[in-house]
């Protein structure tokens, strides 16, 4: 089963979790396992503290929400959200650079982000959401404008067996300024697309993953539709 497409003329949608650096080689799947098992060992390395072991495990899961991240961790999206079956998975940020090579994050710092992963077994789609915090609108502007062009390097990119589409203003569709870029992996056989939208001073960032061909599952753009206005609520825009 594949997303429904999300551009004009688009074959299928879904990502490859590994744009996002979630070191997925073979699908969502695996990146769940593989997070699951590295959560369960940081609890477990506090033998004797019941307490400090309950707090590392709160830790793992709300530490990168600081500096007001909280606030918008009841707007991610929800395994409700994205269709009957999806279930949340392990989540984690990391610092890998982009599949064009460079690192937005590094280069536009964001204050806080949240995140969470949906995914579903038995067809393998998963839909990783982020929410950025940065210090002012502006600030977020340019980090979407340049997020754009980090994602413009077509088939010319860093990752062996990756391409990406033309950068695709979707604004129109989603209700704020967003752009869209499909993804291919001739390497492990999936197809996908990242989703930026930015709403205030906030960059909602959704990545579609699952394999290529098969029947079409949840529509993406409907996804974001509905939670990009539960963001705005939340941000107050």
């Amino acid at each position: 089963m594949r997303y429904r497409s999300l551009l004009a003329g688009a074959a299928a949608l879904a990502l490859v979790l590994s744009l996002a650096a979630c070191g997925a080689d073979d699908g969502g799947d695996d990146a769940s396992s593989t997070t699951t098992t590295e959560k369960a060992t940081e609890t477990t390395e506090a033998p004797d503290e019941t307490t400090e072991s309950t707090e590392a495990e709160d830790e793992t899961t709300t530490a990168p929400e600081e500096e007001g991240g909280d606030d918008l961790s009841a707007a991610l999206v929800t395994p409700e959200d994205v269709g009957p079956g999806f279930v949340e998975a392990d989540y984690e940020t990391s610092d890998e650079p982009g599949p064009c090579g460079g690192d937005v994050d590094a280069e536009h710092p964001y204050d806080a982000i949240v995140g969470t992963v949906v995914g579903q077994e038995e067809t393998q789609l998963a839909l990783q959401h982020e929410l950025r915090t940065y210090a002012d609108d502006e600030t977020a502007t340019e980090t979407f404008t340049a997020a754009q062009d980090a994602f413009s390097c077509g088939a010319d990119t860093a990752i062996e067996g990756l391409a990406l589409s033309e950068v695709a203003d979707v604004s129109a569709d989603v209700g704020a300024d967003a752009f869209a870029v499909e993804v291919t992996s001739a390497t492990d056989g999936t197809e996908g697309a990242l989703v930026a939208v930015l709403v205030g001073n906030v960059l909602s960032v959704y990545q579609f993953q699952g394999p290529a061909g098969g029947e079409e599952g949840p529509d993406p753009l409907a996804i974001i539709t509905a939670n990009i206005e539960v963001v705005k609520e939340a941000v107050g825009a």
